[in-house]
């Protein structure tokens, strides 16, 4: 990221906003990197995690007609539970 910084000619303020993190942050990594963080605590400085995101499903659930009642159960929804939730719904005058 500091390579990054230092190649796209920008402030350290404009970076830092363009990535979302604090100019301070930028100056921390840059002092780690070149080894004059020292006496800065590790657990001050950030740290950067790449996060992907996965796509959605679409609509996951299930419906379900009964004795003129309509369900709507999420795929997640335990088996033995449905079976129990089926069984009541059927039994229900």
């Amino acid at each position: 990221m500091i390579e990054e910084w230092k190649e796209s000619g920008e402030s350290a303020a404009v970076f830092a906003a363009r990535i979302g993190v604090a100019a301070n942050t930028i100056y921390r990594w840059r002092a780690a990197l070149i080894g004059t963080v020292s006496r800065v605590p590790a657990s001050t400085l950030s740290r950067i995690v790449e996060l992907r995101a996965e796509p959605m499903p679409g609509d996951t659930r299930f419906e379900i007609d009964v004795g003129g009642r309509r369900v709507r159960v999420p795929a997640s929804f335990d088996e033995t539970g449905l079976r129990r939730l089926l069984r009541a719904l059927e039994a229900t005058p």
